[in-house]
């Protein structure tokens, strides 16, 4: 994904102290450009080069020097980075709230795509078939309503599950586009690292 389109990550930590220790290195490792996490360690974030939202259920973190970013926007579970061209979204949706709360959280998080070419990822703990389900639940028809009304793209293929406990598979951890923007981000997957945690990176 990228401004010029600058490698990044997303993942899921769970709080976990290691957690959040391994995500940052595997994506020096990797090469990363910005990390994106959800649920992040608080402890470990507390540094200013950490942009969080209100709620410190989503962080990033800028990894590269060289990448520019023009500002960013904090919100309640969601935060915004603008980049020259397009918005970062990373977002994080409780699977603990009701349907009408939920609802808010995601218009607050699709609201601001009208103005700008975007980038939304995150875990968002919905289903749908658009991204591997098997079925669709109330959450994820409601993005999809979304989806459909502004014209995105759903990245991730379905092939695999981006959360594994045990024996249930899911795919709640979600990667989505507008169109301009989808056809310039490129090897999209879901990675093999241990990621000490239920959630594969992305």
């Amino acid at each position: 994904m990228y401004d010029k389109l600058a490698p990044s990550e997303q993942a899921n930590v769970g709080r976990g102290y290691a957690a959040q220790d391994m995500v940052y290195a595997t994506s020096m490792h990797q090469g990363i450009d910005i990390l994106f996490v959800c649920e992040p360690n608080r402890k470990r974030v507390e540094d200013a080069k950490w942009i969080k939202d209100s709620r410190t259920n989503v962080a990033a973190l800028i990894l590269k020097r060289n990448i520019e970013i023009l500002g960013h926007s904090v919100r309640d579970g969601h935060l915004v980075l603008h980049m020259n061209s397009f918005d970062f979204v990373c977002c994080y949706l409780s699977p603990n709230i009701g349907m009408e709360e939920y609802k808010r959280e995601v218009d607050n998080i699709m609201n601001g795509v009208y103005r700008r070419q975007t980038i939304i990822l995150g875990d968002i703990n919905a289903k749908s078939p658009q991204w591997g389900a098997p079925k669709t639940d109330n959450k994820g028809e409601y993005w999809q309503e979304w989806i459909h009304t502004l014209d995105m793209v759903v990245l991730n293929d379905g092939k695999e599950p981006t959360f594994v406990k045990g024996a249930t598979e899911s795919h709640i951890d979600v990667t989505l586009s507008t169109y301009r923007i989808a056809k310039q981000i490129v090897n999209w997957r879901v990675m093999d690292e241990d990621s000490l945690t239920d959630h594969k990176y992305i």
